[in-house]
């Protein structure tokens, strides 16, 4: 039998928790005997060279393609190509508007989990001050959830006031800038809710520079986030655990081109991870336990 190939393409090549996801896959197709070419962007989540990406598959078809798209339909033709070709697809850690176009999904619940970072930052606050706010890219199909979850879960706190809010584009140099224009323009919050761990790490570099040490909320626990948190950097930070995304979505793939079935969507739990929990948490990605397909798609049956 052949091997079987699988590509990836995934937003970008520098944000932690894709290199996270990208270790998953590679785990499990190390595990399994799969072939694994990975492609990104030249420039961070740039939407015309991921489509370039994609359609450039015509020429050596995979057997499978597991996507993280970086807009939530400007792909879709794109997509629509490669799913007529017979090439199965599995959207991995963000999806796009029409799941239609690809078999599986396997992501988690990103309101949920930004609604208890912002419940655990709140509390820590004693239900009382400021909080600011770093969202994501507009462009990107995380932003909107994101961002809901975190103003849901300070609506449960009329005493914590939303200070203001700046846009970070999910990366770290964005987040910076960001974070010192929220600070000149607004003032010193006392605590910080930012839509990924990369992000925080912007918005650590500008606040550490002006001495300011607020309660910080984060989300995807990876190394340096978990890092920050024993640091006492970050109070925490949602467990979005992309390697165990990137081990099931491979699952995924194999599973469709097997002719297995396979539901249209697997999402992981939120879990945050706290100076309580860290250890659990405090290594690399290729350390990381590895999920079981039928022990996760069986607690998501009972779940739902």
């Amino acid at each position: 039998m052949a091997t079987p190939r699988f590509v990836t393409v995934t937003k970008n090549a520098s944000n932690p928790a894709y290199r996270g996801a990208r270790c998953g896959v590679d785990r499990l197709a190390a595990r399994l005997g799969v072939s694994v070419r990975h492609l990104t962007p030249r420039v961070d989540d740039d939407i015309p060279q991921q489509i370039a990406l994609v359609d450039s598959l015509h020429a050596d078809l995979p057997d499978a393609l597991l996507i993280s798209a970086s807009h939530e339909s400007a792909l879709d033709s794109a997509l629509e190509r490669i799913r007529d070709a017979g090439v199965p697809v599995v959207m991995f850690v963000g999806r796009t508007t029409r799941l239609d176009l690809a078999q599986c999904f396997v992501g988690s619940d990103d309101r949920t989990m930004t609604r208890s970072v912002a419940e655990a930052v709140a509390r820590r606050l004693g239900g009382q001050g400021t909080v600011a706010i770093l969202d994501g890219n507009p462009l990107g199909i995380l932003y909107q959830a994101r961002a809901a979850g975190f103003r849901d879960g300070l609506a449960a706190f009329p005493g914590v006031r939303l200070l203001a809010a700046r846009d970070g584009l999910f990366l770290r140099a964005p987040a910076r800038d960001a974070m010192n224009a929220l600070l000149d323009e607004a003032g010193d919050p006392d605590a910080v809710l930012v839509a990924n761990d990369f992000m925080g790490l912007g918005a650590l570099d500008a606040l550490h520079e002006r001495g300011l040490r607020p309660v910080l909320g984060s989300v995807n626990a990876t190394p340096d986030g978990i890092a920050a948190i024993r640091r006492g950097d970050m109070l925490t930070s949602a467990a979005f655990n992309a390697m165990a995304m990137g081990c099931l979505a491979m699952e995924a793939g194999l599973r469709l081109i097997n002719g297995e079935p396979v539901p249209p969507k697997v999402l992981l739990p939120a879990e945050l991870v706290t100076a309580d929990n860290l250890d659990a948490w405090d290594m690399d990605y290729d350390r990381r336990p590895m999920p079981d397909w039928g022990r996760t798609v069986a607690a998501q049956a009972v779940a739902s």
